[in-house]
C-alpha cells in the first residue's frame, strides 16, 4: 500500500478546527434557533425571578425532629422558600449536633421546611475522663453522654485513653475505630449468637480480651487475625455447652484453642478434644 504524501495527512487539530468552523457557520445561518434559545433563556429568568419573590411560598414553618432541639437561625420565617440554601443550612444543623451521621432539609411547598435527621446506631460504650458513659457507633464516633452509669444493653470498652477521646469528634480515635470495629465484627459472627458481649478490652497490640455473658473471656490476638481466631471459637463455644464446663476463658490466639476452666480436674481432656 501505497502511503500517502506528507503534505495531504491532516492532523487532530486542523479536522477538529474545520468542525468547529462549519458548527459556527451552522449556527449563524439560523437566526429562528438563536431566537428560540433567547426566548427560553428570557422565559426561565422571569419565572425563576417570580417563584423567589412571590408571597405564595413564603415560609411560614420549619419542621424538626421532635427529639432533638435545634437552634434555627434567625430570619428565616418570612423569607421565600426557594431563596433558602437548604445545603447551606443542613450545614449550619449538623454543627450544632456533630453527633448526627446526616442533617437534610427538604422543601414541602407551598410553605414549610423539613429537617430530618439519621442518627448514629450505638455498638458499645466508653467511659470518659470526665466520668460519664457514652454510646460509641460504628465509626467509633462517640455520642452524647448516657449518663454517670453504663448502659446494661451495651458491651463496654476499656484499655483505651479516655483523655484522648472527644464527644462528636470525626474521625474518631484511632483506638476507638478498632474497638468499635472488633466489637461490630464479634456482633455479627453467627458462633456468637446466644451469648451477649459484657466488654472489650484492648489491652496490647497483640491481644484483645473480650468477656461474654459476664462469666468468662476470650482472648483474641491482633485484629487482622479475627476472622480466623473466630472460626476457631465456635467448636470450643459449642464443646462448654456440650460438656457443662465451667470455663474461666477461652484462648484462641493459636492454631489449638485453649480452654481454661475454673475446676481444672479434667483440664487435659478438654483441650485433647478441641485438637481433635
Amino acid at each position: 500500500m501505497r502511503r500517502r504524501p506528507w503534505g495531504r495527512q491532516q492532523g487532530l487539530i486542523p479536522q477538529a478546527g474545520k468542525l468547529l468552523w462549519r458548527a459556527g457557520r451552522w449556527l449563524v445561518t439560523r437566526p429562528a434557533l438563536w431566537a428560540l434559545l433567547l426566548v427560553g433563556l428570557g422565559g426561565g429568568g422571569v419565572g425563576w425571578r417570580v417563584l423567589t419573590q412571590t408571597e405564595a411560598f413564603r415560609l411560614e414553618r420549619i419542621e424538626t425532629p421532635p427529639d432533638i432541639d435545634f437552634a434555627i437561625p434567625n430570619g428565616l420565617i418570612g423569607r421565600n422558600m426557594w431563596a433558602v440554601d437548604l445545603r447551606q443550612l443542613a450545614d449550619q444543623l449538623k454543627a450544632q449536633r456533630p453527633h448526627l451521621k446526616r442533617v437534610r432539609v427538604i422543601r414541602r411547598l407551598p410553605d414549610t421546611l423539613v429537617i430530618e435527621v439519621l442518627a448514629r446506631v450505638p455498638v458499645a460504650q466508653v467511659q470518659l475522663s470526665a466520668g460519664t458513659w457514652h454510646a460509641v457507633d460504628r465509626e467509633g464516633v462517640v455520642l452524647p453522654s448516657l449518663g454517670r452509669t453504663p448502659a446494661s444493653h451495651l458491651a463496654i470498652l476499656k484499655g483505651l485513653k479516655p483523655e484522648r477521646i472527644k464527644a462528636g469528634r470525626a474521625p474518631a480515635e484511632e483506638g476507638l475505630r478498632k474497638a468499635a470495629r472488633v466489637v461490630e465484627s464479634l456482633q455479627r459472627t453467627p458462633a456468637l449468637i446466644g451469648h451477649r458481649l459484657t466488654s472489650l478490652d484492648l489491652g496490647e497490640a497483640e491481644e484483645m480480651t473480650v468477656v461474654l455473658d459476664e462469666t468468662f473471656e476470650v482472648r483474641f490476638g491482633r485484629e487482622d487475625q479475627l476472622p480466623k481466631q473466630l472460626a476457631r471459637l465456635r467448636p470450643a463455644l459449642a464443646l462448654l455447652h456440650d460438656r457443662s464446663i465451667d470455663a474461666r476463658y477461652i484462648d484462641v490466639r493459636f492454631e489449638e484453642s485453649v480452654i481454661g476452666q475454673r475446676k481444672s480436674l479434667n483440664y487435659a481432656d478438654v483441650n485433647a478434644e478441641l485438637r481433635r
